[in-house]
């Protein structure tokens, strides 16, 4: 059936599918530094270490390094997929 053709990422935007494995890939990543550097919680909820977190490693320096340097500074490590493995593979 032609109906993958209504899905305008899939015939003119692939990309798109790169860059939503990307953020699953930093989430997982983001995830496993916060369980086990700040708290071990499943739930962001009123969780002021967190907001935290992400002010000041994230959202503070805004675009002044590359993606990937960010990722580094605020996790310890460029961005791999070994979380993202850990959390839904393994």
């Amino acid at each position: 059936m032609p109906d993958w053709a209504t899905k305008i990422h899939v015939a003119l935007y692939p990309c798109y599918y790169h860059n939503y494995l990307l953020g699953y890939l930093l989430s997982s990543q983001w995830l496993a530094y916060i369980n086990s550097n700040i708290a071990d919680s499943q739930s962001f909820v009123n969780n002021k270490a967190i907001g935290d977190y992400f002010r000041e490693k994230v959202f503070k320096p805004g675009a002044r390094y590359y993606w990937n340097d960010m990722i580094e500074r605020s996790t310890g490590e460029k961005l791999t997929a070994k979380y993202y493995a850990q959390q839904f593979i393994q």
